[in-house]
């Protein structure tokens, strides 16, 4: 191997392992988290100290931290087939006409 051929060969190694460590923003996709049986998910704060949101084993899904949180002016509902959080639907918070008077 000829000393061109080597300082190429070093040169191209080094470019590509500087590119590897490059962050891959176009590869982006979704985070699957998969615990172990029995396990859940928890999300906490910067600190680890806080739980944010919990997903157990069964699927139940706890957000602790809205508990004395600031109050806010509207209603949040599911989808009962999908899970999907988002807004209510028109009459989905009515109840039943309560007695006149």
């Amino acid at each position: 191997m000829t000393q061109h051929s080597l300082r190429f060969l070093l040169l191209a190694f080094a470019l590509v392992s500087a590119l590897a460590g490059l962050p891959r923003t176009g590869l982006a996709a979704d985070i699957r988290l998969t615990p172990p049986a029995g396990s859940g998910v928890v999300i906490t704060d910067a600190a680890s100290n806080t739980v944010r949101f919990r997903v157990d084993d069964a699927g139940g899904v706890r957000m602790p931290a809205l508990v004395g949180s600031a109050a806010q002016d509207s209603v949040l509902c599911f989808g009962s087939s999908s899970g999907t959080l988002g807004s209510c639907a028109a009459g989905a918070i009515t109840g039943p006409a309560g007695p006149a008077g």
